[in-house]
Parts: structure tokens; sequence; C-alpha cells
């Protein structure tokens, strides 16, 4: 069985019958994504109406913080991607299932910055504090995110909101987003270079991979295999050439 057909298979299925799935009485139970399907996170009014208000005052915004990033691109020599702003009813769902307050969602508007290398993120990060008070930077290191690395930077917007900004170079994102996401953020040219030159690498399982990952319904024995698999994927990735 291929990588991508294992992965595929670990995201649902039935317990199997072995001895720790018997001790945790979960043999021939359903795991995974079409548990996670059927346990969609109920939204209340209040929590919806609070992502709706959060949504208008990033578009307040929406047009400083696209400026800001096209001027840190002419001064750095990257490219970003176009603004994402999440939907309220997906704000909500987020507030529903982990606990999360409104102003502990600091994703609602973001988007990502495509540099050369790894040596360049630095550079992009001291030209974001130009324009903005940086509140935080999250560095993703392989070793703690299944081989996978990238680097979170959140803001202060002009209205005092938090944006997000996020770092990467074009094979992490090739890897980790599905087809349609990554090209919107390379761009189709840079996306089909990365593609020709990555031999039999299938692009966009990074995440497939995450996804199994953070589901606590599957087997350590699946989640041990997915995890070894996400990292020499990642570093087979990281060596696609441009």
């Amino acid at each position: 069985m291929g990588l991508f057909e294992y992965i595929v298979k670990s995201t649902s299925g039935v317990y199997k019958d072995n001895a720790e799935n018997r001790r945790l009485h979960r043999v021939g139970l359903q795991y995974g994504q079409k548990k996670q399907q059927e346990s969609v996170p109920d939204i209340n009014r209040k929590d919806l109406e609070l992502a709706e208000a959060k949504v208008k005052k990033m578009l307040v915004v929406k047009q400083n913080f696209d400026d800001v990033s096209q001027a840190v691109c002419q001064e750095v020599g990257c490219i970003v991607s176009p603004t994402n702003i999440k939907k309220p009813v997906r704000i909500a769902q987020k507030m529903a299932s982990d606990g999360s307050t409104i102003d502990e969602i600091k994703d609602v508007m973001r988007n990502t910055f495509v540099v050369n290398s790894d040596g360049d993120v630095s550079k992009v990060i001291e030209v974001i504090s130009k324009h903005y008070k940086v509140v935080r930077v999250k560095h993703q290191t392989p070793d703690k995110f299944a081989g996978y690395s990238g680097n979170i930077v959140n803001v202060k917007l002009p209205n005092g909101e938090i944006g997000e900004m996020q770092v990467n170079t074009p094979q992490m994102i090739f890897g980790k987003e599905v087809e349609r996401d990554a090209r919107m953020i390379l761009g189709d040219g840079l996306w089909e270079r990365l593609k020709a030159n990555a031999g039999n690498l299938i692009p966009g399982l990074g995440h497939r991979m995450y996804e199994v990952l953070r589901d606590d319904s599957i087997d350590g024995e699946r989640l041990d295999i997915v995890e070894r698999n996400s990292r020499i994927y990642y570093d087979r990735i990281r060596k696609i050439s441009l």
C-alpha cells in the first residue's frame, strides 16, 4: 500500500481487533473522518454574532493589510497570497469545538508570504515590524511538527485587531496545501514548476497527514506510522529544486 492510500485509509475506518483496542473497548467502533463529520459542533447565536462583528472589523482594515503586505514584498523581493478572512460560521464552530473566545482566534484574517529560502524568513519579519507591532512570532520546527516547518507572525492592526501573516517556502506550501490552495498562494507557474521537479512525490499530502495526526480517535500504531511518513515526506519536499 502506498503512502497516499494509507493516509486515505487512515482518515476513517473501524478499530481492528487487537490487544490495545480490546483493552479500550473500542473494537469495531468507527474512527476518523466519518466520525468527525458526524460530530460537527453546534454553534450558538452569541458566538455567531461575535464572529460576524469580528469579520466586520477585519474588513475595515483589510486594505491596509493588503497595502502593507505588498510593501513588504517590494522591499524583500517575495510574493504574498491573497488575504483570506474566515467566514463567521467557521469562527463560531471553532469557538464551540475548542472553547476559544473570539479574541483568542488570531487567524481570522491572514495571508502567506512566500520566500526563496528559510534564510529570508527573518528579513520578512523584520520588514513587517516596520509597519506593524508584532505581538507574536511562532516558529514551527520539524522536530515538533512531524517534519513540517513554518512561521506565524501575529500583528496588531490599526484598529487594534490582530492579523496573521505566515511566512514559508514554496516547497513547504506545495507539500502542505491541497492543489487548489497551493496554486492560489504560489501561482500556477510556480506550482507547475515544483510539480515538474517533484518526481513521484504527491503534492498536498501534508495537510491530510496533519488531519490524521490530530484525530485522537485513531489508534496509536496507525498514528506512529503516519507521523514517521510525514517526516520522510517533508524531508523529501524540502529537496525539490526550483
